[in-house]
């Protein structure tokens, strides 16, 4: 046979794949080879715009496809729907080629297809894929459309405790638009078809302007399909008003902060989120992502009074009031009636030394008393020196405590101030009891309570009364009313408790109700969710992860600090838990009546007597 004789050998096409085979073939004498890429929609329609890059398919170390050499590109037409790429094939290559598909950007969220594809010279192919796809559309929380919203998507990876991060490099396009129609549609890999077969998961961020933020994690798409994402923005509409329920004035503003806590588990602001107006209703309205925030509303001096826990619940609005405090400062009585007196107050913030006595530190600034005989304004919550003069310019008056949210009066003392102001801590016009049983009340705060003398009425002490649980609904109630927003990562350092209840269902008898089981991410059909050999509630009772093989962390400061709480998942569905006084453990309440029921189990006894010295709701 001569060597110059031109050998062709076809083989078969066997599912869509074409195996050509070259020869002695001069490099001058390939042709180019073309292949026509249509790409489709979950309704079979054809995509314009997309771009993909033809690569020569390799080999990596593990045995895996890999792309090799970029050979040729192409983008699909709005008129035709059709990439038409063109390439002459090399003849000392096995002519296997890999595609990349992309909407927005090449690298991340791109379609990998490592399909064996080969193609000869002068060959012409068709090749039709279909992309999965996520259609996005925003709503308010009342299901009205929001249009022209403006959004960053990226794709999804973990950091070492599990949690969902995503960077610079993980930015699939920062600029999306749902315009006017109110959505929009892109195209992104699922997780057979990304790079290294992982991920498929997508974050969304969106900023509605001025730093109000949201974000959405595990946005998750299928091969070929679409995904309609509608994200119903989260918020809460808070109203204030005056200690002697007058509403805001309109115009006020007030500040919105994100809310942490300090080592020692104290809430601190972190930083600025949104400055916001109140509007004629005495109400703003502040969106954001779900979380736990902290609003500072200026007091009459321009103080900082910070309300804690204003809580967003995700995918839907929340509701808060808020009071402002009144102090009304009066003179001594036998002062007041003095004409040479000075009629102005005077106040000061405090330092304090280690042996407890208080010093004068900054002028805070003066009031005036007026024709009603008393000074009014707004002093945010602290200890504070106030103090009067009379015709000598001696200065009388004592250290006082302004509460929050409260109309408090106050009555200056006829004591004549010095550098060393002393210990004494003043608040209002108390009688001698009021100490005794404030004490009892801060010693209870968070306490279940039974009526040992009568039937065992239950009681919740919440910060300022007690609060009767008769049955599940009442239960329900304080649930509501006293819950404090708490993010999962915080939750998950707080124990679970476990309570034996007849009346919920427990299917795979491990031990725990299945809705507990829903709550903790426990599977209720399998007694031992993570397979190690120990039944679920065994790990809970001592501190494993049920759903894993470590021990769960407990943090001794958010625990103590949270004891007696009750706790909602703002990240979640708002799933309730109360933390136990005497352990210290979570346990859940999935309706009122559970509530009723661990809150039963959980209560300590209490005189008459005693009980009577808390006031009651």
């Amino acid at each position: 046979m001569v060597n110059s004789m031109k050998l062709f050998s076809f083989f078969f096409i066997s599912v869509g794949l074409l195996i050509f085979s070259t020869g002695n073939v001069n490099a001058a004498e390939c042709k180019p080879a073309t292949i026509n890429f249509v790409f489709r929609d979950s309704s079979n329609q054809y995509i314009s715009g997309i771009t993909v890059n033809v690569f020569e398919q390799k080999t990596d170390a593990d045995g895996k496809p890999a792309p090799g050499k970029k050979i040729a590109e192409g983008k699909t037409l709005a008129t035709t729907g059709i990439a038409e790429v063109k390439f002459t094939p090399s003849i000392q290559s096995d002519n296997i080629y890999a595609f990349k598909v992309f909407d927005k950007n090449s690298e991340a969220g791109a379609f990998w297809f490592y399909d064996n594809f080969s193609i000869g010279c002068g060959e012409s192919e068709s090749v039709i894929k279909k992309l999965s796809s996520i259609t996005f559309v925003f709503r308010n929380d009342l299901g009205e459309l929001k249009k022209n919203v403006k959004f960053s998507l990226y794709t999804q990876r973990y950091d070492v405790d599990r949690q969902p991060i995503n960077e610079k490099e993980d930015l699939v396009y920062g600029n999306f638009d749902t315009s006017i129609e109110g959505k929009i549609v892109t195209y992104v890999a699922d997780k057979t078809h990304t790079a290294k077969g992982v991920g498929g998961d997508y974050i969304l961020t969106a900023d509605l302007g001025s730093g109000v933020g949201y974000i959405e994690t595990a946005i998750n798409v299928s091969a070929g399909a679409n995904f309609n994402y509608e994200y119903i923005f989260s918020d809460v509409a808070i109203t204030m008003e005056d200690a002697e329920a007058n509403l805001l004035e309109a115009g006020k503003s007030v500040e919105i902060f994100e809310q942490d806590n300090n080592i020692k588990g104290d809430r601190i602001i972190v930083k600025s989120v949104k400055k916001l107006d109140y509007n004629k209703k005495g109400q703003i309205i502040f969106e954001n992502s779900a979380g736990v925030y902290a609003m500072v509303l200026k007091d009459s001096f321009g103080q900082k009074d910070v309300f804690w826990d204003v809580v967003i619940e995700k995918n839907k609005r929340t509701e808060k009031k808020i009071v402002s405090g009144i102090s009304r400062i009066y003179l001594p009585v036998e002062m007041n009636k003095l004409l040479n007196i000075n009629r102005r107050i005077t106040l000061y913030s405090l330092t304090k030394d280690n042996k407890g006595n208080f010093y004068r530190d900054k002028k805070i600034g003066n009031l005036n008393i007026s024709d009603k005989g008393y000074a009014e304004a707004h002093i945010a919550p602290g200890n504070y020196l106030i103090v009067y003069s009379n015709s000598t310019q001696k200065e009388y008056g004592g250290i006082y405590e302004i509460e929050q949210s409260k109309l408090q009066e106050v009555t200056l003392k006829n004591v004549e101030v010095g550098k060393i102001i002393g210990a004494t801590v003043n608040s209002g016009n108390q009688n001698s009891s009021g100490s005794v049983i404030g004490n009892l009340l801060n010693k209870l705060k968070g306490y279940i309570l039974l009526q040992v003398e009568s039937l065992g009425e239950a009681w919740y002490v919440g910060p300022e009364k007690r609060y009767y649980l008769k049955d599940g609904d009442s239960a329900f109630e304080i649930m509501n009313n006293f819950g404090l927003g708490i993010k999962n990562k915080d939750l998950n350092k707080i124990p679970v408790g476990i309570i034996y209840d007849p009346a919920e269902k427990d299917f795979d008898s491990d031990g725990l109700s299945d809705k507990l089981e829903k709550a903790i991410g426990t599977d209720p059909n399998n007694f031992d969710t993570d397979g190690d050999g120990y039944n679920d509630s065994e790990e809970v009772e001592n501190g494993y992860d049920p759903n894993g093989k470590n021990k769960l962390p407990v943090d001794k400061k958010i625990n103590e600090r949270l004891k007696g709480k009750i706790l909602l998942q703002v990240e979640s569905l708002g799933e309730a838990w109360y933390v136990n006084i005497k352990d210290g453990k979570r346990y859940y309440m999935a309706n009122g009546n559970s509530a009723f029921n661990i809150m039963k189990n959980m209560g300590v006894g209490i005189t008459n007597d005693n009980l009577n010295k808390i006031k009651a709701e």
